[in-house]
């Protein structure tokens, strides 16, 4: 059985923002009750433990991030994340690379550029 077999087309799919664990629970909450789905049902459905869907929908904190994310697909939730671009750095610090010539040896702390046979 999958999500596809479960779930209705009564289940419309909105963006959500998600930015907390509570908001993530009561969304997946919201998606098994839509699809009529007991969190038994739920939970064999998604190959996981009742008390850890039961705690996930609480909101609880939890560092099974591949549990997590093996229950959204079953319940046919996508995360997907916005990745921003590189930030405007007005004040950014310019990292400069050694010059050739002031290059160290890592042995002896002589110039690296110097011929050892002077």
């Amino acid at each position: 059985m999958s999500a596809d077999d479960v779930i209705s087309d009564d289940v419309t799919p909105d963006d959500v923002d998600i930015l907390t664990p509570n908001q993530l629970g009561a969304t997946l909450r919201a998606v098994r009750i839509a699809a009529g789905l007991t969190q038994a049902d739920a939970a064999a459905l998604c190959g996981v433990s009742g008390p850890f869907l039961s705690g996930l929908e609480r909101g609880k904190s939890t560092v099974r991030l591949g549990l997590v994310l093996k229950v959204c697909r079953a319940l046919g939730v996508r995360l997907r994340l916005e990745v921003p671009g590189p930030p405007a750095a007005p004040n950014a610090r310019r990292v400069r690379r050694p010059s050739p010539r002031r290059a160290t040896s890592s042995r002896r702390g002589r110039s690296a550029s110097r011929d050892p046979s002077s």
